[in-house]
């Protein structure tokens, strides 16, 4: 007789744990539903319901794997694990005991929703002797969280836009709609219901901007010279909150000065909007009685990132609306352990200076490693260019890398060049559910299980509780923690990987908020720390907690540990940045053309006369995964190039055409999508699809200089019409 059960637990698609009714029938999962909780209420998304094809996918990597022919040629023999992890570890090791531990490198990807997983693998690193730890740190999230630390001292996930109290919404290269629509999308409609202000500033028609008051079609990169712009009318026009920039900002004379550069009529020559929209824009903001500016990942995808945020930051501070009612709430996440992913176990302190010195980058970017607690948005080293080394030695050898839920061939700039390096390394390790695109060069893949095949936890600001394995684990997949500790040991590191079970590796997880694994066991429902009731303009009376402080749960954030003002050197919002100074750079976001522009590369632009824009977000897909899925293929098989109607006429181009994309990189072989969301000086085409991969046309030489974003937004290319 079959048995039949319902279990409820969090989705690992995506980063939002989404909860699901899981039906199971003889320990194996025939549907799922949308469990009639938070966050989610019943509501799934295509990803979510496709999660039983993504754990019986047929094509899952099941067991261990070693390549038996050239890199690429995808020829795979089924090893036991002690043969795969006695394989790596020895390599690893000779080339350690050859080159110096720095010869290895380890690229850490999102790894689907287990983010807490993440501080083992940098633990692995970190005990190897490696500083070399990589990832999309350079153009994922990371810019708005140093470009916040610079402004404000505390990161950018802990400004919470108060969407359900403001007037006034700003959606900067957001496209919440595909990326985050239960905590950003659904409260924008219920704002603009009750009368709020939406300002959409995009060069795409994305969805949101069909209920906007304003449309800005910015010209890609060129944000920061429109930020300046609305500076320049806050200021000029006397519409800034003196109050607030008086007591708590520095710097303020100086971004007048700047500000005077960048009036509306040369703003609009730079940006292709009218002065009179720029104007209208900073009226809007600067006269609502509240307003929040929603920063997307699209900012982090410019080669002028950094300084381009900050100006978009100032806005907030300019108009008062720094944890206010409406404005941007600093919640205490700082101190949440859960929040604080690069830190409890990463084990950075394994590391001598004379090691950190000789980290992949840090020569380029000496801010690297630099930005720390509380702002927990520490970049480690520079991807770009740790894959240059492998290609060409320099600074020095990099012989070997540990890939772990990423697909860099996909996700980074410049594909071609990832695989040159990948096919030289002497080891290339992933760790992963699926045959990828970057799998095809690895020496050794080691199967990862899903989150519901494995026992963990899961962590809120607020809560925490077990989510113990569902099904059991397809194949011979492990969970990443057993694979790490594992490899850990055989690689002599045991010392710092003394856990032997998952649950001992709980307990040193959860070791600062004083939770065991015991006590999740026991509990029959979540363990709820309450959050402080929310006090506006904390920085006039409590502050914020010092940077000494670390790993403190916000229910025991003593008093003593509590200043005044904000976590800057100055203890104010800072205009001027004494720190940018110091390193290098421009103390004030001086805007900079992109590195490839029509404006700063004419000689480019003359044979690769349009802007393309990449990177935008699908919510039927996460990044580069689960295109394998049937489900979620066939709501899109393939990717496009968003072409407007103007410029496809003027191409010859017609709505399905295949064209080819040419940028000096390479090129690509694409079907057309002619339509009018589009600004006619822009193509579009989306990030993660290993056939018409986007970033084969992206530089990675050329990049911001204080973080190293590369120009995923903001690139130029050229378009002709292969049917004719």
């Amino acid at each position: 007789m079959s048995e039949k059960k319902i279990i409820t637990a969090n989705c690992f698609m995506c980063l939002y744990s989404c909860k699901i009714d899981y039906h199971i029938e003889n320990e194996k999962i025939f549907k799922v539903k949308g469990s009639f909780e938070p966050p989610n209420y019943g509501a799934l998304c295509a990803r979510a319901y496709a999660e039983p094809e993504v754990i019986y996918a047929p094509d899952r990597v099941k067991y261990p794997l070693k390549r038996v022919g050239k890199k690429g040629e995808n020829k795979w023999e089924r090893i036991s694990w002690d043969e795969a992890l006695t394989i790596v570890a020895n390599k690893l090791n000779e080339i350690k005991k050859k080159y110096g531990p720095e010869a290895v490198a380890f690229h850490r990807g999102m790894g689907r929703g287990d983010l807490d997983v993440r501080e083992f693998f940098l633990r692995l690193a970190n005990a190897f002797g490696s500083p070399n730890i990589c990832g999309p740190a350079h153009i994922c999230f990371t810019p708005r969280g140093w470009a916040s630390c610079l402004t404000f001292g505390y990161s950018f996930k802990s400004q919470f836009p108060d969407i359900e109290k403001t007037e006034c919404i700003v959606l900067w290269g957001n496209n919440a709609p595909h990326s985050n629509i239960l905590m950003i999308t659904k409260p924008i409609y219920d704002a603009k219901e009750r009368g709020a202000k939406l300002i959409v500033v995009d060069p795409r028609y994305e969805p949101l901007a069909r209920i906007a008051d304003k449309h800005v079609m910015v010209r890609p990169g060129t944000d920061g010279a429109l930020a300046l712009g609305l500076i320049n009318v806050l200021i000029e026009e006397d519409l800034y909150d003196k109050e607030f920039v008086k007591n708590w900002t520095v710097g303020f004379d100086e971004l007048r000065g700047l500000a005077k550069k960048y009036p509306a009529e040369e703003v609009e020559k730079i940006t292709w909007i009218s002065a009179e929209s720029i104007r209208e824009v900073g009226r809007i903001i600067a006269t609502s009685k509240s307003a929040t500016i929603l920063i997307g990942t699209a900012m982090d995808h410019l080669t002028n990132s950094i300084q381009t945020i900050r100006a978009i930051m100032f806005l907030i501070a300019l108009t008062g609306n720094v944890d206010i009612p409406g404005g941007h709430v600093i919640y205490p996440w700082w101190t949440n352990i859960f929040f604080d992913h690069n830190e409890v176990l990463a084990g950075r302190e394994f590391l001598p200076p004379e090691i950190v010195a000789k980290t992949i980058g840090i020569d380029k970017h000496p801010l690297i490693r630099k930005i720390n607690i509380p702002c927990g948005d520490i970049m480690d080293a520079y991807s770009p260019s740790i894959y240059a080394a492998m290609r060409t030695d320099k600074p020095y050898p990099v012989k070997a890398i540990v890939i772990r839920g990423a697909n860099p061939v996909i996700t980074e700039s410049n594909s071609n060049a990832i695989i040159e390096s990948l096919k030289k390394a002497e080891m290339v390790v992933v760790l992963d559910m699926f045959m990828t695109s970057t799998t095809k060069y690895a020496d050794i893949i080691l199967p990862v299980c899903t989150d519901i095949e494995r026992d963990w936890y899961i962590g809120t600001p607020s809560s925490i509780k077990l989510q113990s394995r569902i099904i059991e684990p397809i194949g011979e997949s492990w969970p990443d923690v057993k694979i790490i500790t594992e490899l850990a040991k055989r690689l002599g590191l045991e010392k710092y990987f003394p856990w032997k079970t998952i649950e001992e590796a709980i307990n040193a997880r959860l070791e600062g908020i004083g939770i065991t694994y015991e006590q999740l066991l026991k509990s029959p429902s979540t363990i709820v720390f309450p959050l402080p009731e929310i006090k506006y303009k904390k920085y006039e009376s409590i502050g914020f907690p010092e940077y000494s402080k670390k790993y403190k749960h916000i229910n025991d954030v003593e008093k003593k540990d509590i200043m005044r003002g904000f976590p800057t050197s100055s203890g104010k919002v800072e205009f001027y940045s004494e720190t940018l100074k110091r390193y290098g750079h421009d103390p004030l976001p001086t805007f900079i053309e992109p590195a490839e522009s029509p404006v700063s590369t004419p000689e480019i632009a003359e044979k690769y006369p349009l802007i393309l824009i990449t990177g935008a977000q699908l919510n039927i897909f996460t990044h580069s995964m689960f295109r394998n899925i049937s489900l979620l293929h066939e709501l899109m098989p393939e990717n496009v190039l968003e072409i407007h109607p103007e410029t496809a006429e003027k191409l010859r181009i017609k709505d399905g055409n295949m064209v080819l994309v040419e940028s000096p990189r390479g090129s690509i072989r694409i079907k057309a999508s002619v339509t009018e969301g589009i600004e006619p000086r822009v193509v579009h085409m989306h990030k993660g699809f290993s056939d018409q991969n986007c970033n084969i046309l992206i530089d990675s030489q050329a990049y911001e200089p204080i973080i190293g974003s590369t120009g995923i937004n903001a690139s130029l290319c050229r378009v002709t019409n292969k049917e004719e």
